[in-house]
């Protein structure tokens, strides 16, 4: 393990995990390493990407498992959320978060603390607008956060995955269009 660890490393342990692990890291340091993700993970992933593009929303907006840059005060650090939507198209590894309309996480047993406390606070601190959490639990409850004016997420809804999948995409995020 080198001394300091950069987005660079994070991309080649990411690219060659032979297991398929997922390499993140905070601006502070810490290192976040969870398992390959299960079926059923993908899955859930799987249906709202099916939401979102049936929303007519631009395919290179909604991306799965894409790096987002966590700018930090002496070394940048980088999250993978499952699932994000962008408000326009982007290009590139370890994508600065100014575009990113919304991140969502989807629980693994894995990445529960991670996700619901860890990931709250830090998707906030660099400005991600919306942050949407898939639990594991047996409706697939999502949690729905919106960035407020004091740079803090505010909890806006919570519903089981199937309600979400049921609604119009528009009504949970406004500003990004077709």
């Amino acid at each position: 393990m080198p001394a300091t660890v950069t987005l660079d490393h994070l991309a080649q342990w990411n690219e060659f995990d032979q297991r398929g692990r997922r390499w993140e890291m905070s601006p502070a340091g810490t290192l976040f390493v969870t398992p390959l993700p299960s079926g059923a993970h993908a899955v859930l992933v799987s249906r709202m990407m099916g939401w979102l593009f049936r929303a007519d929303l631009p395919t290179r907006q909604i991306l799965h498992a894409v790096g987002v840059r966590a700018p930090g005060p002496e070394l940048d650090g980088g999250w993978i959320p499952d699932l994000t939507v962008w408000s326009a198209p982007v290009h590139g590894c370890w994508l600065p978060a100014g575009d990113l309309a919304m991140a969502t996480e989807v629980v693994t047993p894995a990445s529960r603390a991670v996700d619901h406390y860890v990931k709250v606070r830090e998707y906030a601190a660099i400005g991600i607008k919306r942050y949407w959490v898939v639990d594991d639990d047996v409706t697939n409850t999502v949690y729905l956060h919106r960035l407020n004016q004091a740079d803090k997420y505010e909890l806006t809804a919570m519903l089981p995955l199937a309600d979400l999948l049921k609604s119009a995409v528009g009504d949970h995020l406004p500003h990004v269009t077709a």
